[in-house]
Order: C-alpha cells, then sequence, then structure tokens
C-alpha cells in the first residue's frame, strides 16, 4: 500500500481545500512525489532492536512516529474510554477556540486509529491525520467509512512529514512527543510544525512530565486481569538517560480457548518544561502557555502530563486577512 492510496479523499475535498486555503497545483504534486513510506521504528527508536529492524511482535509504537494509544488507553473499560475520550476532545477543542481556531485545516500527528482525529471531524475542523503505521491507519480508514467524515490520511514519519500547503493548527495528544527520544528529533518535528502553519497558526501537544515517569511509574510493575486479556507492565525509568521503558507482557484469548503471549517494549523520554520551550523557540515557534494537561491549571511540582500552546512565527499574514 503506497503512502497516496491512504489518502483517497475525494478530489472534490481536495479542490475545495486548495480553493479554500490557497494551496496550489505545484505544491499539491511536489508534496505527492516526496512522500514515503517508511516502515520499522524512527531511526535510532530501541522498540525495533532486536526484531528486524520493524519492533517487537505486535508493537504498535515500534512501527510508527508518535503513540496515540497509550497503554493504559488500550486496557481502558468502554465506559472509561468514552469518558477519557470526553475529557481530552473537551480540553483539546477548548484551547483551539481559545486561540481562535474555530474551523479550517487541523493536523493531528501520530493520529493512531483515529480516535481523536474523527472527534475533531466531528466538531467542524477539516482533518489531517499523519501516522507512520500502515496498520494503524488501516483501522483509522475503516473508521473513516463508517463516519463519512472526509480525512486526508497520510502514512508519514513525523520527522519528515510533508503537506499539500498550510495547515490552521497542529495537534499531538496522548504524550506522543515522548516518543521521539532525541532532542534533535524533537526540533526537527517543532520547525516542520512552524513551516506547515498558517502565519500565526498554533501548535497544542502535550508531554507526559519527569515528575511522572520518576513519581509515578517510577520502577514499578503493574499486573491486571481482564475479560478480554491480561497484561504484566513493567516499568524502568534511568534519571541519567531521561528514558523510560515499559516492558509490557499481554495474554490474549484465542478462539480455541487458550491464550497467546505478546510482547512489546517501549522507550519514552523525559523532558524538561524548559527544555521543551527552549526548543520551540529554537524552531522559531512562540510559546504561549503550558498547563496541566488535566485541569488546565498553572502546572503544579506533581503534575503528570502537561499542555504546551505555542504559535507560528515567520510568515507574513495576507494583506486581505488583516
Amino acid at each position: 500500500m503506497s503512502a497516496e492510496s491512504l489518502s483517497d479523499v475525494p478530489e472534490g475535498t481536495i479542490r475545495s481545500w486548495k480553493n479554500r486555503y490557497k494551496w496550489d497545483d505545484a505544491t499539491l504534486q511536489k508534496n505527492k512525489r516526496n512522500v514515503a513510506k517508511k516502515k520499522g521504528g524512527q531511526p535510532g527508536n530501541k522498540n525495533a532492536e532486536g526484531h528486524g529492524g520493524t519492533g517487537p511482535p505486535g508493537n504498535k509504537n515500534a512501527v510508527r512516529t508518535g503513540e496515540f494509544e497509550t497503554l493504559f488507553f488500550d486496557t481502558l473499560e468502554p465506559e472509561e474510554r468514552t469518558l477519557a475520550e470526553m475529557i481530552q476532545i473537551k480540553n483539546l477543542i477548548g484551547s483551539l477556540k481559545e486561540y481562535g481556531i474555530e474551523d479550517g485545516i487541523v493536523l493531528e500527528l501520530g493520529c493512531g486509529t483515529g480516535v481523536m482525529t474523527e472527534l475533531l471531524a466531528e466538531s467542524g475542523y477539516d482533518m489531517i491525520g499523519v501516522d507512520n503505521s500502515e496498520e494503524m491507519l488501516g483501522e483509522a480508514m475503516e473508521k473513516r467509512a463508517e463516519s463519512g467524515h472526509e480525512i486526508l490520511y497520510l502514512e508519514q514519519d513525523m520527522r519528515e512529514f510533508e503537506l499539500y500547503g498550510t495547515v490552521r493548527a497542529v495537534v499531538s495528544v496522548c504524550d506522543c512527543m515522548n516518543y521521539i527520544t532525541e532532542e534533535d528529533d524533537l526540533l526537527t518535528v517543532f520547525k516542520l510544525v512552524n513551516n506547515y502553519l498558517d502565519p500565526d497558526g498554533i501548535f497544542i501537544f502535550d508531554m507526559n512530565t519527569p515528575y511522572k515517569y520518576r513519581e509515578m511509574l517510577g520502577n514499578t510493575t503493574i499486573a491486571e486481569n481482564r475479560e478480554e486479556g491480561s497484561f504484566i507492565w513493567e516499568n524502568e525509568f534511568d534519571e541519567e538517560t531521561g528514558i523510560n521503558v515499559y516492558d509490557l507482557t499481554l495474554f490474549l484469548p484465542r478462539e480455541d480457548g487458550l491464550y497467546e503471549r505478546d510482547e512489546e517494549i517501549h522507550y519514552q523520554k523525559a523532558y524538561d518544561p524548559e527544555k521543551v520551550r527552549e526548543l520551540l523557540e529554537k524552531a522559531g515557534l512562540i510559546p504561549l502557555a503550558v498547563y496541566d494537561a488535566y485541569t488546565r491549571e498553572v502546572p503544579k511540582p506533581d503534575s503528570g502530563r502537561l499542555t504546551f500552546v505555542a504559535r507560528e512565527h515567520g510568515k507574513e499574514i495576507p494583506s486581505d486577512k488583516k
């Protein structure tokens, strides 16, 4: 499956977006040619070690740059998952509208199976989802077929993503950015975001905090048994490198009544909020706000996840839009 085949939004929609958002044919064709399909983990991603460059069997995180469905989210009960989705989408849309993004094209980096992408589309945004996993994008497109939303999905590495034109906002949720374990790579993503944002466009993303890795997860083991399967989650945080390792063992029921064992290894990086701000500024973006991702209040020493908001800088606003 090519990257282009994932982008099967009707031509009428593409034409409409081109007219509405001033995308020109040259840009469209250039980016279509340069979209590359990349399998395996991101370069340097230890998720892929020892597994032929494709990550541990069943490891969704090793075959994509960025992670939407966190381990806890994957194991939530349906009612818990619905509540989590409602809280996330309410906070995200609230942030978008707070900074003047009421409509238009929004890009989600690390869109995974398209859960948040669909919710944003339902709220009236024209959505583009970028992910590095063909399998997960396949699930996202199944959701799109059911909903009827005209979402554009692109199979790309977020450190090298290319779009047809600029967008009003870029979002990334559920600690996608923590899966980028090299500072230079995170800086590259921030630079690309600034490049593809409209003048004064908005970038909203969340990250797990060093406190969460050190104090809330630490060197712990979590085990749970549920109807859909059981898991053992062993966590290890290296204070010196800031790397957090999730070693997950899954026991999934089969039709014959037996259980299949699956193992996954996830690597994330703990970034100090000041380092994130520094990288945003170095990429040309203007940091606007940092707040507790769950309460939208001022970050506390024990905040487990933070939401960052930054504004595009460097492009001139067209005279007819001033």
